[in-house]
């Protein structure tokens, strides 16, 4: 049977089209229309392209994986970045998000960063590939996959209708099959790949809609401590968000490590030339809360008592309301090594953090500009620059802790 072009044939393919994208805008993912209006005192963040306006369609993600919430976030980043370096345009696959990893499905993490406003999702990208070569209007995507410099220079051969994906993991270059497809942190082509993608998604981040259960002052309303004439009302606390990872894969977990770091914090505070006394306040996040948090470390009690006067707490929080507090509460944060409260660090507008070397000894991937390093034995060379952090918080006539605050 062959088929034949009549004007009943083709209504019905309009229709289905002009249905196709209606179904789009009514689910919300919809191909929006860059206006052209620029507010020059924010960073111009992406529009989603209309794919029916592009000359010559190029695109580029990396495979979500299975695992927690920090490897998915830095498979972000890497892809971001490979779809920058390969001039291409970036998918968001929001199954990466939907599909449960170590702490269950984080669909939540479209709320805290809504990246569906502003990226093609995998869903709509693929809806469209289907229409368009089902109505042979377009050519056969060509998908390059491999390791990174493999796809790099393939971008620069390939021309246009081509998909370039990566994956990260530990394959790199110890294959000998350079399209075997990876993406391994633990090359230096990768360096600074935070530091470039940080601007785009805190302003993303900005955009937020999401409100956790209780602020940071609630927990410390919740800390008994004594008669300690010193923590009234009137004294201003300094919030001080300390990441703990429970499992093997940061560099040291030891107590003269942290008992390095702890000193070197309260000394900070003492020596600072402040009007009005500022108290550090350690929340300590880990998985599992007070109890899995001693077992591990059960000689946090006493590094409390001895550099911050018994002023910490240990609450159990989920993942969610963790990475916002990380993220938009600490006046002071101190990472782990891990990767989770490395995005962490890159998405703060505000506060300082103090950045743990990561257990592979990687430097200059993962790290923003606005950290301070900690080195292996916990030493904290630019320490001065936390001193006068401190300082700049006294000196404001009304400091208001970001504590207390929202978005």
């Amino acid at each position: 049977m062959r088929w034949k072009c009549t004007p009943l044939l083709f209504l019905c393919v309009f229709v289905f089209v002009a249905n196709y994208y209606e179904m789009y805008d009514l689910l919300g993912i919809g191909i929006q229309q860059n206006t052209g209006t620029v507010d020059k005192t924010k960073i111009l963040l992406p529009t989603p392209p209309d794919l029916e306006q592009l000359d010559c369609p190029r695109f580029a993600y990396m495979d979500f994986t299975r695992n927690g919430l920090g490897h998915r976030l830095s498979e972000l980043v890497f892809g971001l970045q490979l779809a920058t370096k390969a001039n291409a345009t970036y998918i968001l696959d929001t199954k990466a998000w939907t599909l449960n990893g170590g702490h269950g499905n984080y669909s939540w993490l479209l709320d805290l960063l809504p990246l569906h406003n502003h990226y093609i999702t995998m869903e709509y990208f693929d809806l469209w590939k289907r229409v368009k070569q089902g109505l042979n209007m377009s050519r056969p995507m060509n998908t390059i996959t491999g390791q990174w410099k493999h796809i790099l220079i393939n971008s620069k051969i390939m021309d246009c209708n081509v998909i370039f994906r990566a994956k990260l993991k530990k394959c790199c270059e110890r294959t000998l099959n350079p399209r075997n497809d990876c993406y391994c942190t633990g090359i230096s082509s990768h360096t600074g790949a935070f530091e470039e993608q940080k601007e785009l998604l805190r302003s993303i981040w900005k955009e937020s809609t999401y409100r956790p259960p209780h602020e940071l002052l609630y927990y410390s309303n919740k800390n008994p401590r004594g008669n300690n004439s010193q923590d009234t009302n009137d004294n201003r606390m300094v919030s001080i968000v300390w990441h703990v990872r429970l499992g093997d894969i940061v560099l040291r977990n030891d107590k003269e490590y942290f008992g390095t770091i702890a000193s070197q914090i309260a000394n900070s505070f003492r020596e600072s030339n402040s009007s009005t006394p500022l108290l550090p306040f350690v929340v300590v996040m880990g998985e599992g809360g007070k109890d899995a948090i001693l077992q591990h470390f059960d000689f946090w009690p006493e590094l409390c008592y001895q550099y911050f006067n018994d002023r910490c707490v240990y609450p159990d929080l989920d993942v969610q309301e963790t990475l916002y507090h990380m993220v938009q509460s600490a006046d002071i944060l101190v990472t782990s090594g891990s990767s989770f409260p490395a995005t962490a660090a890159m998405l703060r507008s505000n506060g300082i953090t103090l950045a743990t070397m990561p257990m592979e000894g990687l430097t200059g991937i993962f790290g923003v500009s606005e950290n301070i390093d900690i080195d292996v034995d916990g030493r904290i060379p630019e320490i001065g620059k936390l001193t006068a952090y401190i300082e700049s918080l006294s000196s404001e006539e009304q400091k208001v802790s970001t504590i207390g605050n929202g978005l």
